[in-house]
């Protein structure tokens, strides 16, 4: 047998144990949820029973009911802003991270803690512990959002452009937990520069700002693709997003069409929102030859 063709049976037996994983724990699950779509779900003393609908779960979901629809229309707004955020924030932690300075190991461990521990469950225990214990009865700091909103309201800011400020200083905490896979991905792609183009710009005598310009920001677009993707897949199935609460909910009511009519019209926005932004993004890459 040539070479080349045993190392592809090498690379389908090495892939194997994932292909059955996938076929036993996804493709099975993802066919009975696309079933369940058409049917109601009843439980009688023999378990679960399904009827055959049609489009009745459809109808009702997207049709008749406006609430999935702005569901959707939130999920997608708040995604694209975290997308936003978490990308532009974490790309300006990784460049103070990749600079030389005392202590640099271990901000990089501290920024490493949420991919460790990255848990939404865990998050929302954190923020209520650090909310419970900075809490004071008479007074509040400029940190929470009852103190900003009044100092803002002293500047005759509007109220929309207030509420919005709040909400993302509230989020504070939120955001930057976020943001420790993109950082390692930002970090990893700027190690990966060779470093005789930063001594040619020295040479040449560059600014800081015109190496980040010309040199690091163009060579790891191929990073801001990966992490522009994982951010909107986060983000969509993040424990706060409207439409992961409203399928729970409706879950824990035993709705499973509704539940599953709901995911997949939602499943598919996002797919078009990956889609978009890949497409986006694709023509600004820059590959080092």
């Amino acid at each position: 047998m040539p070479f080349e063709e045993r190392r592809q049976y090498y690379g389908i037996g090495f892939l194997m144990p994932w292909i059955i994983g996938v076929s036993i724990f996804f493709l099975y699950p993802l066919i009975s949820s696309v079933y369940l779509i058409f049917c109601d779900v009843g439980f009688s003393n023999n378990g679960l029973t399904t009827t055959f609908t049609g489009f009745k779960n459809i109808r009702n979901v997207y049709f008749t009911q406006a609430y999935p629809i702005q569901c959707i229309t939130q999920a997608v707004g708040k995604t694209l802003v975290n997308l936003i955020l978490i990308t532009v924030l974490s790309l300006f932690i990784a460049v103070l991270l990749n600079q030389q300075f005392k202590g640099r190991a271990f901000a990089r461990t501290m920024f490493s803690i949420p991919v460790i521990v990255a848990s939404g469950v865990l998050m929302q225990l954190f923020k209520a512990d650090l909310s419970a214990s900075s809490m004071v009865e008479e007074s509040s700091t400029i940190f929470q959002g009852s103190g900003l909103e009044e100092i803002l309201l002293s500047f005759g800011l509007s109220s929309e452009l207030i509420t919005s400020f709040v909400g993302l200083v509230n989020n504070a905490l939120d955001i930057i937990w976020r943001c420790g896979v993109q950082i390692l991905l930002f970090l990893s792609g700027m190690q990966s520069i060779p470093g005789y183009l930063n001594e040619v710009s020295d040479i040449d005598g560059a600014t800081a700002w015109q190496k980040f310009w010309k040199i690091t920001f163009p060579l790891v677009t191929p990073f801001l693709i990966i992490n522009a993707i994982y951010t909107i897949v986060d983000s969509s199935t993040y424990y706060d997003n409207p439409v992961m609460k409203e399928v729970g909910w409706k879950f824990d009511g035993l709705q499973f069409g509704y539940c599953n009519t709901l995911s997949f019209g939602y499943g598919i926005v996002v797919v078009l929102m990956v889609f978009i932004v890949y497409k986006i993004l694709a023509r600004r890459v820059v590959y080092l030859d």
